[in-house]
């Protein structure tokens, strides 16, 4: 390594064997059960060069990712409280990607830095898949849609994502920037697809079809700022992100109940993060971060088209209608905050005794796109010339499913840097995990009216207690 170069290589093997059994009705009835057993690996290299010449900070760089799993997922459910169906569902995935990326920071002028990157992206996608279903697996054989040996023509996705950003400091403790990126979330296929009414042409034609790739425009404005010789530190940033094709994961509750990724259409994502550090005496600090989130879909349609005519062309029977002003965006809290309270209380002559409080709170938010208006909602306007679809009885609501705001208290209390000999340091900790026994749900299932209306919650880990021992040398 020299001051105009350094070269570095990370690489990585990962292999993984998982199983897992799932009741997921919840009673002694045998109404709703399911296993997964998978068996993963991936292998991934980054080799970059990175240096100075001059006011340039630069960083090139390859990068080369391969991974392979087979998923058995046996299914048995009661439908409509009065069929039951065992389902043989199995996915075999594989993925090859590589990418090119670089990017180099310029000191303009002083205090002036400007930065330009890219990034382009190469992926190779490929899945095996058997789906079929028996009334009763012990005694009748399986009726197969996709059966032993079925593999999708696959496919390839690629990008060049570009960056830029210019930051300026302004004082020794106020630096602002401003920053535009692009992303890529990489296109796939439904490996899970199902419908026991469709035939092996429906499922081959949707297991064949791959989803888009997701693309992100976001633009950045942000401050960050030091005060009182260091005790205080203020950071400030706010975004504004567009979604094309946007990827959303839609339980189908159809065939074996799956989900499905639908290129859902178009969405908007703004807010502000806020993120505070005192330090009000020495071995004592307080954190605190907020986070405002307001998202909004510009285009969503649920539609399940035919494959294109003719290459080139469009979907054929999209039949479903733009329902952007009636459906859920997921996972997107409007607030969330943080506090943290790190204090070290004693040192003596054999270790520091610290202790942290930490407290997170979440607002509610939805777990699927689903429809927004419910069984007694009248007004099916959502503006002029837009109406908004009317509860359909037929579908899930989201208002069933959301998940309500809770906030969860960690503690912890350590004796660090005790003495062990050599260069060997131990830690001991007493530690409290949602010290308050926050019961809420965090995650819902909606099985919908084809399985009976059966929900299913996942809820936060209970308060849980323990002792920990660590040694360092």
């Amino acid at each position: 390594a020299a001051d105009w170069l350094t070269v570095k290589a990370i690489g990585g093997i990962r292999e993984v064997t998982f199983f897992d059994a799932l009741d997921l009705d919840g009673s002694p009835n045998d109404v709703a059960h399911s296993s997964r057993d998978t068996d993963y690996e991936q292998t991934s290299l980054d080799l970059n060069f990175s240096g100075a010449l001059g006011p340039v900070h630069y960083t090139v760089g390859a990068y080369y990712f391969t991974d392979e799993g087979f998923t058995n997922n046996p299914i048995h459910v009661l439908i409509n409280g009065a069929v039951t169906l065992d389902f043989d569902s199995r996915y075999g995935t594989q993925a090859d990607a590589q990418a090119l990326y670089g990017q180099m920071d310029w000191e303009a002028i002083e205090n002036l830095t400007v930065t330009a990157g890219a990034r382009y992206t190469t992926e190779r996608k490929d899945l095996d898949r058997v789906f079929g279903f028996s009334p009763d697996a012990s005694t009748v054989p399986y009726t197969y849609q996709l059966p032993e040996g079925y593999r999708a023509p696959g496919a390839e996705f690629s990008a060049t994502t570009p960056m830029g950003a210019i930051a300026y400091r302004w004082t020794d403790w106020l630096n602002t920037y401003l920053r535009y990126a692009e992303g890529f979330k990489s296109g796939g296929f439904n490996g899970e697809y199902s419908n026991i009414t469709g035939d092996q042409q429906e499922h081959e034609d949707e297991t064949n079809r791959p989803f888009l790739p997701e693309e992100q425009q976001s633009l950045e404005l942000g401050a960050k700022s030091s005060f009182l010789d260091g005790t205080v530190l203020f950071s400030v940033a706010a975004f504004h992100n567009k979604l094309d094709n946007l990827q959303v994961s839609i339980f189908t509750a159809s065939g074996a109940a799956a989900s499905v990724i639908r290129n859902a259409g178009k969405a908007t994502v703004e807010g502000l993060e806020l993120e505070l550090a005192v330090a009000p005496f020495e071995g004592t600090t307080l954190r605190a971060n907020y986070a405002m989130l307001d998202t909004a879909y510009d285009e969503f349609t649920d539609a399940v088209c035919d494959p294109p005519s003719a290459p080139g062309a469009a979907p054929d029977n999209c039949a479903d209608e733009n329902v952007a002003n009636n459906r859920a965006f997921v996972h997107a809290p409007e607030t969330a905050w943080n506090l943290v309270v790190d204090s070290e209380l004693w040192t003596l002559p054999f270790g520091a005794l610290r202790a942290t409080l930490d407290y997170a709170w979440t607002d509610s938010f939805y777990t699927y796109p689903y429809q927004l208006t419910g069984p007694d909602d009248p007004d099916c306007m959502g503006g002029a010339g837009n109406p908004r679809p009317c509860y359909d009885a037929t579908k899930q609501s989201a208002p069933d499913t959301e998940v309500p705001a809770y906030g969860i208290l960690n503690a912890r209390l350590s004796l660090a840097g005790i003495p062990l000999g050599g260069t060997r340091l131990g830690e001991v900790a007493l530690w409290a995990r949602n010290a308050l026994d926050e019961d809420s749900a965090n995650n819902f299932i909606d099985f919908g009216p084809g399985f009976s209306s059966l929900t299913i919650a996942n809820f936060v880990e209970p308060a849980s207690f323990g002792v920990t021992g660590i040694v360092r040398w």
